[in-house]
């Protein structure tokens, strides 16, 4: 049996701009997979496992973002971290 929760989980972790149902409806396209419904599981499953992060809405899909009460953190280490570049 396919976890499409895992699936849209690892697509949201890799991809680089939001998640849209556009590409849910390309990866799988023999199957109804409403990525909303997805999300809001994905979502609930996070609160009840106390995640620092969670599934926001974005420009027309999904980003996994860090907690507001993480911001501080999140921020400092991006100044302090240098930054590496892939060649």
């Amino acid at each position: 049996m396919v976890n499409y929760n895992m699936i849209i989980e690892a697509l949201l972790f890799s991809s680089p701009s939001p998640l849209k149902q556009s590409l849910i409806d390309k990866t799988f396209p023999n199957e109804s997979i409403n990525l909303e419904d997805r999300i809001s599981e994905l979502n609930i499953q996070y609160l009840k496992e106390g995640h620092a992060f969670e599934i926001c809405k974005i420009a027309g899909g999904y980003q996994l973002v860090s907690k507001k009460e993480y911001d501080h953190s999140v921020s400092y280490t991006h100044l302090t971290l240098p930054t590496i570049l892939l060649v």
